[in-house]
């Protein structure tokens, strides 16, 4: 009686314990087991990833470097000068900080599956900072 209330008050049908043999008519219990993974620090490709980000990292300081001299001998009103380096460490901070460590802290923390799933977030950020700074 109490059922059939509460299915009439729901609008469903209940499933209680008595009605068990007739559900494990309709439903297989698959076979279950424990599986131990070994714990794996990276894989080759992670691995390989990871450096050449580092290298990225290395080569863009390097390049800021050499931008940096540029600028000194390239302006001589100190307001641009000091505007063009501001301009240049935020591009800096963004590329080293936003793209490359959010790559390697993903892949290092996540792993690969973490890389494919910012790609497209990623260069979209790069997209929109090479239109403002063509503009």
């Amino acid at each position: 009686k109490e059922k059939n209330n509460l299915e009439n008050i729901m609008d469903s049908k209940v499933e209680t314990t008595e009605d068990l043999y007739s559900i494990l008519q309709y439903v297989t219990n698959p076979d279950e087991e424990v599986l131990v993974y070994e714990y794996s620090n990276k894989c080759e490709l992670s691995t390989a990833i990871l450096d050449l980000v580092d290298q990225a990292v290395g080569q863009l300081e390097k390049i800021n470097t050499e931008e940096l001299l540029l600028l000194d001998q390239k302006f001589t009103n100190k307001n641009t000068k000091q505007t063009a380096k501001m301009d240049l460490k935020k591009d800096l901070k963004l590329l080293k900080n936003d793209i490359f460590r959010n790559i390697s802290d993903g892949i290092e923390n996540l792993g690969l599956i973490s890389l494919q799933l910012m790609l497209g977030g990623l260069q979209e950020m790069v997209r929109r900072q090479e239109q403002r700074n063509e503009s």
